[in-house]
């Protein structure tokens, strides 16, 4: 699975050395997922940081699939702070799930950072 970035902005240059005509050309980057996983309720709050007064960024509902950038942690929620940062794939919202709202967890790169 991948995401693609939001697009950059590319300077480039055309024309000779001495004249330099300048246009802004699109790039998209594919960002490769750190994991998958498949949310496991309805109505799934998905927020801008890993804290229950976030705002919300979107919802996921059961059986809508995310790709899984990192975890880190933080409110607790049922005693549990461990937190997912992901992007909806149908809707593509991002932001940060708690993990007790997730099911098929599967992680390619753990280690990948946010």
């Amino acid at each position: 699975m991948s995401i693609v970035v939001t697009v950059l902005w590319v300077l480039v240059s055309a024309g000779s050395s001495s004249a330099s005509a300048e246009a802004r050309t699109p790039v998209s980057i594919a960002v490769p997922a750190n994991g998958t996983a498949v949310f496991d309720a309805d109505g799934v709050n998905i927020r801008e940081t890993p804290r229950l007064n976030s705002r919300i960024n979107g919802k996921g509902y059961n059986g809508q699939g995310a790709d899984l950038r990192c975890a880190r942690d933080g409110d607790l929620v049922g005693g549990i702070s461990t937190w997912y940062r992901l992007t909806n794939r149908d809707t593509g919202v991002t932001g940060w799930v708690h993990y007790s709202f997730l099911r098929e967890v599967f992680w390619t790169n753990p280690e990948g950072g946010c």
